[in-house]
């Protein structure tokens, strides 16, 4: 999916869409879950993505001082 912007014209009651131009890929609508929102704004987008396939576990480590003074 591509995100794209569109100038439009509200003429009355005539909506007409002047011209498209893509922005960024986007988030794939095949893959459920994933949703995307516009700030308040119009300048940011906000995208929820699952986490990368394969991404390293995070390692917490406590009292490293401890062991730093072991050693």
């Amino acid at each position: 999916m591509q995100l794209k912007a569109a100038e439009v014209n509200t003429k009355g009651e005539e909506f007409q869409v002047e011209s498209v131009r893509p922005l960024f890929p986007g988030p794939s609508v095949a893959a459920a879950g994933q949703l995307f929102d516009v700030t308040p704004d119009g300048k940011r987008f906000l995208l929820a993505l699952p986490p990368s396939v394969g991404s390293p576990p995070l390692t917490l480590l406590l009292n490293w001082t401890e062991e730093l003074k072991k050693k």
